[in-house]
């Protein structure tokens, strides 16, 4: 049978530039689904040992400032704790990461 027309859009085999290319383009979104898995995993174990390394010190009198400076994940407010000379620099790569996000929703 034919491919669906958006699978294939030159009408080229499988066994043509087109059919290897999908085949690259496959192992790359694979390869970022397991790093997606991985990182998630690695993240949700830093966040909950932060919160109850957290929850020990708030228990044990510390004050939450203390507490909150300590912490391995921190929000980035530029003019508290990022110095606002760095927001141009952070918003480039900001949207070069959005850049090629969005690259990748439209391959796939």
């Amino acid at each position: 049978g034919h491919d669906a027309p958006d699978a294939n859009p030159l009408g080229w085999s499988n066994r043509t530039l087109w059919g290897k290319v999908q085949q690259v383009v496959d192992v790359w979104f694979m390869l970022g689904v397991v790093a997606f898995a991985l990182a998630q995993f690695a993240l949700m174990v830093l966040l909950v040992h932060g919160a109850a390394t957290a929850v020990v010190r708030l228990l044990s009198s510390e004050t939450v400032r203390s507490v909150a400076e300590a912490g391995a994940v921190q929000p980035v407010v530029p003019g508290v704790n990022m110095a606002p000379s760095l927001l141009p620099s952070v918003t480039a790569a900001l949207l070069v990461s959005l850049a090629f996000h969005e690259f990748g929703h439209a391959l796939a």
